[in-house]
């Protein structure tokens, strides 16, 4: 059985790999998995113990143009992550991906996009009752 490792960045798990020593930008710390525990990209990591991420999924599939979707965001939030894009990688990769003008739906009920929301809520960029409206293609 292959030993795997969770590479932790502000407390998420950002990688899973059986490989020791890879350079990701960023991180806390490499903590090696008991064999058999499952960990996902997005679980919580406190120090101790994993924590699955609580993701609230849209009750129908959301397919939104990338405006539509940055319309989602209030016109605070959508500066904030703006201001962020130069700094952060993860914001910046995920945003670059939006705007992709190959792009032409962002599906809502994506994991990637499901945890991009959630990473924007640890940041304190959008806050919980956001992420939920933004999940259902909801501005408040």
């Amino acid at each position: 059985m292959t030993q795997l490792y969770a590479y932790i960045r502000d407390g998420v798990v950002a990688h899973v790999t059986s490989t020791v020593g890879e350079e990701l930008a960023g991180l806390q710390c490499v903590v090696p998995l008991i064999f058999g525990h499952e960990v996902a990209l997005g679980d919580r990591y406190d120090g101790n113990d994993f924590y699955p991420v609580a993701v609230v999924a849209p009750t129908k599939v959301l397919l939104l143009s990338p405006p539509e979707f940055k319309l989602l965001f209030l016109p605070a939030e959508r500066v904030a992550i703006k201001a962020l894009r130069a700094t952060d990688e993860y914001i910046a990769d995920f945003f670059s991906i939006i705007d992709d003008p190959r792009l032409t739906q962002v599906d809502l009920s994506l994991q990637s996009t499901r945890l991009a929301l959630t990473y924007l809520e640890e940041k304190k960029l959008i806050t919980p009752a956001r992420h939920a409206e933004i999940l259902g293609g909801r501005i408040s």
